[in-house]
């Protein structure tokens, strides 16, 4: 199982690389976050062990010199009922660690409430997808209120800042397109969307 898992690790990562030779990029001083200058190892059931998961997925990674984000779809061992999320394992000199590994974040897609009702809505990227937020993760969200009016925002959590964490920021077209423009270089990822539907 473990040979198993190492392997399709290594076909991800030939498959992220042949994507990214295919792409035509202008110069750029920023570095390639996707394919590592060395050979990368990520032993999947030893970091669903350590983030406490009984099932798990590889959704990307980002890579910067000696730093890594493994990026994975994760559900938790002590859910009652069952509650996917996205889980963020830094390995490396990665600042708020600790911060980045207790909590869980929610999935880029729709999510639906036990009505099947729409209530909560999200893009999430990876990458140098921002001038302002390099080697970052950035959702783009809307969540519907209490009383039904929806509420919009750009969370972004950016792990090689010394200084913070997560930036919370009004939602502005303005940065969507620069994500969008990062998307289509190549510098920035985008994870797929899926549908979730809460259970009663």
């Amino acid at each position: 199982m473990k040979t198993t898992i190492e392997v399709l690790i290594i076909l991800f990562l030939c498959s992220c690389q042949n994507h990214s030779a295919n792409i035509n990029k202008p110069e750029s001083n920023q570095p390639d976050l996707f394919t590592p200058e060395k050979p990368l190892t990520i032993q999947l059931n030893e970091i669903q062990d350590s983030l406490q998961l009984k099932h798990s997925e590889l959704l990307g990674l980002m890579t910067s010199e000696d730093k890594t984000i493994v990026l994975l779809l994760g559900e938790k061992n002590d859910s009652t009922y069952r509650e996917t999320y996205l889980y963020i394992y830094p390995k490396g000199p990665i600042h708020f660690s600790d911060s980045l590994i207790s909590q869980k974040y929610s999935l880029p897609g729709n999510e639906y409430d036990i009505f099947d009702s729409l209530v909560y809505q999200a893009r999430v990227f990876y990458g140098n997808c921002t001038k302002e937020f390099p080697f970052s993760i950035i959702w783009i969200q809307k969540e519907k209120q209490e009383n039904q009016q929806w509420l919009s925002n750009i969370f972004v959590i950016t792990p090689d800042d010394p200084n913070r964490l997560t930036y919370s920021l009004v939602n502005d077209n303005i940065i969507l397109k620069e994500i969008l423009a990062n998307l289509k270089k190549g510098d920035c990822k985008e994870i797929p969307g899926m549908d979730i539907y809460l259970e009663p």
